[in-house]
């Protein structure tokens, strides 16, 4: 699974992610604050935070998400 959330408080964008295993047996978070005109640069960022830290974990996600389609299809 992978997860975010952003929140604007007093004027300052909170956004907290992460990305864990199918079975939950690691996960991995992170949270970072910017101004609402870089939200964009805020997310990209915690997304290459999180690829960095945890390779396999988005590799195995976009991976099911590719295969995921074609199932469909098949069906």
């Amino acid at each position: 699974p992978i997860a975010g959330q952003a929140k604007i408080v007093d004027g300052v964008v909170a956004f907290k992610g992460l990305i864990a295993a199918e079975d939950v047996t690691e996960i991995h978070r992170t949270e970072i604050t910017g101004s609402p005109e870089d939200v964009v640069k805020l997310g990209t960022q915690a997304g290459l935070e999180l690829k960095e830290r945890a390779p396999h974990l988005v590799e195995a996600f976009l991976q099911e998400k590719l295969e995921a389609p074609a199932a469909t299809a098949k069906a």
